[in-house]
């Protein structure tokens, strides 16, 4: 079995054309990333209704502020229950090291 040793013009060639493939295909992905997203957008996040006067205007603000008040005093809950809990784990860390020292002093008998 020879093998023949492919010319630099050749690889040059191949190359080439291997970088041409893999840069559409990398366009092709980001036209459905594209596409995806904006089919998850107009899923997910309807547009806007403008309110039309003032009074539906300070409305939408209320509204607003009643569901970041809604956030704020859930994300505070959470930070607590993470607090405690970190709090009893490191309680519970140390215990458990003081039950695995070994005494520092031996006594001679």
């Amino acid at each position: 079995y020879i093998r023949k040793k492919m010319s630099s013009s050749r690889k040059h060639h191949l190359k080439s054309l291997m970088l041409s493939i893999a840069k559409d295909l990398l366009e092709e992905e980001e036209i459905e990333r594209e596409e995806e997203r904006g089919r998850y957008m107009a899923e997910s996040c309807p547009p806007p209704s403008l309110p039309r006067s003032m009074q539906e205007l300070q409305e939408l603000c209320r509204e607003i502020h009643r569901k970041i008040d809604k956030t704020d005093e859930e994300r505070y809950d959470l930070e607590m229950k993470v607090n405690k809990t970190n709090k009893e784990v490191n309680d519970t860390e140390q215990i458990n090291l003081l039950y695995s020292a070994k005494p520092l002093i031996t006594f001679m008998f």
